[in-house]
């Protein structure tokens, strides 16, 4: 079977994906930031909730609360 030259192109490309994924990898590189999971935002609504004392009729008010605690954690 021949073996198939690379082009300049695909070269270039390749060593360009190697430096993309050492930067992404390196200690110092800024992390992305990441949106909490409904799962994480589900956790905070019903600490939310408990704090309350319990009381029901809060569940919206309690997600949205608990959403913008984790962005706000997120960010800092």
């Amino acid at each position: 079977m021949p073996k198939t030259a690379k082009t300049k192109n695909q070269a270039t490309s390749v060593e360009q994906d190697s430096a993309v994924e050492q930067i992404a990898l390196s200690p110092d590189a800024p992390q992305a930031r990441t949106a909490p999971t409904e799962e994480e935002i589900a956790q905070r609504a019903y600490e939310i909730f408990l704090q309350r004392g319990g009381d029901h009729g809060n569940d919206i008010e309690d997600w949205l609360q608990a959403e913008r605690q984790l962005l706000e954690e997120s960010e800092s």
